[in-house]
């Protein structure tokens, strides 16, 4: 397991991933978040990570000119890895 001087980061960006992108009537946030951000606690508790729903979408702030993404950072690479793949199942809609 190879530990990160500083904490491991990862970003998933919705146009990197065609299945995503191409489906903008889904609520990815609300997905992420689930009833009472247990859906989150529980990516961030089995995976040892925090996870941040970042961008425009995600902000009050009128001037945020991020696009939506998933911000995730841990102590070692395998742990956001984990994360980023327990995140793209849950967003990554059915064929």
């Amino acid at each position: 397991m190879r530990t990160c001087r500083r904490p491991c980061r990862a970003s998933i960006h919705a146009q990197n991933h065609d299945s995503i992108s191409g489906t903008p009537e889904m609520n990815f946030i609300g997905m992420l978040l689930g009833p009472r951000g247990v859906v989150l606690k529980m990516i961030e508790n089995d995976s040892g990570t925090k996870v941040a729903i970042r961008g425009k979408p995600a902000t009050r702030d009128v001037n945020d000119s991020d696009e939506l993404h998933v911000l995730i950072r841990g102590p070692s690479e395998e742990a956001v890895e984990k994360a980023a793949g327990m995140v793209l199942s849950i967003i990554t809609p059915p064929s």
